[in-house]
């Protein structure tokens, strides 16, 4: 671990620990800047843009799927996603890391689910419909990568070009815990 802290820095370390399993003991570290990810909640990423929505048409198509996905994949894929002037990207960088510690603890895939055409409206909160909620719910076994590909209407709050927003779902029983 020290090793690890000294080659990365102490912002770029992610720990994965079975769940209530805390990092330390709370007098040793400020808690506020302890950040937890605990598993069984979707995590969506709403500020983006379109950026880099082409490439990522052509490595996801322009079809609704389920799948499994390469971890490896799942991240170059959100390393694609590109935050917006107000988002900082910290947040999606920190998902990102996670994917990499599952990886390094052997996990090799995730499930995919992705919806395109998808006209929704900016800022009205999770933006899984109930049908995409249910089913990443009954996976139990997997991190859920769902990525909508939203048709971005000015009129619907958005910047006027199609866009893709990714949606985690860690495994139940899954912590994390970042350092800021």
């Amino acid at each position: 671990m020290f090793k690890m802290l000294v080659e990365h820095g102490l912002d770029q370390v992610t720990i994965l620990e079975p769940e209530g399993v805390k990092p330390t003991r709370k007098n040793v570290l400020d808690q506020e800047a302890v950040i937890p990810i605990i598993g069984d909640s979707n995590s969506y990423f709403e500020g983006v843009t379109h950026k880099n929505t082409a490439l990522i048409d052509s490595l996801m198509g322009l079809q609704d799927r389920e799948d499994e996905l390469p971890i490896e994949k799942a991240i170059q894929i959100l390393k694609m996603i590109d935050p917006d002037e107000e988002a900082d990207g910290e947040d999606l960088d920190l998902y990102i890391r996670c994917l990499k510690t599952l990886r390094s603890a052997g996990e090799k895939s995730c499930y995919l689910i992705v919806r395109t055409d998808r006209d929704l409206t900016k800022g009205t909160g999770s933006l899984l419909s109930p049908n995409d909620r249910a089913k990443g719910a009954s996976i139990t076994d997997k991190t859920v990568l769902t990525l909508y590909r939203v048709n971005g209407q000015l009129e619907k709050g958005w910047n006027g070009f199609p866009l893709w927003i990714p949606n985690l779902k860690f495994t139940k029983g899954r912590c994390f815990y970042s350092v800021s």
